[in-house]
């Protein structure tokens, strides 16, 4: 019975298990290797969130755009499709919407309207769309035009 203690003391020996300083300098590694990869993962989420402000807000400025082309069809001489100052801005959500009307070269029949899209409260352009209307020029299928 005592030649079978002995034996167990010796393996208890022999077998090597982890100290406490090898497990804190393991953690102290994967800490290290982990800021790089969360500091991306930042990185990521952030544009994700951006490019998805981006894509709201070109939805905005098309359906702006696209009140404009109706209501040039419609009436060209509408006061909403005069010069404004300050250019006519609408809060829709999180954004600001703003139709600015410029004559070209003082002729009435030509003007150009450009439609920018902000963060709510900010300068900070997010996109901008620029068309022009001519007056007595009609759009769509039959007029002859692309």
């Amino acid at each position: 019975m005592q030649g079978l203690g002995k034996e167990r003391s010796e393996m208890r020996k022999n077998a090597r298990a982890f100290t406490l300083i090898e497990l804190m300098v393991t953690m102290l590694i994967v800490a290290i290797l982990m800021i790089p990869i969360s500091m991306m993962m930042m990185d990521t989420v952030r544009s994700v969130g951006y490019e998805d402000s981006i894509v709201e807000a070109l939805a905005l400025a098309r359906q702006e755009m696209a009140v404009v082309t109706n209501e040039a069809l419609a009436d060209f001489d509408s006061a909403d499709l005069q010069y404004q100052d300050p250019p006519k801005t609408t809060v829709i959500g999180d954004y600001d919407v703003k139709r600015i009307i410029t004559h070209i070269k003082d002729d009435e029949s030509y003007r150009i309207v450009t439609v920018r899209v902000c963060p709510h409260g900010s300068d900070e352009e997010l996109v901008e769309l620029v068309t022009y209307i001519l007056r007595g020029v009609t759009f769509g299928a039959g007029s002859g035009g692309l």
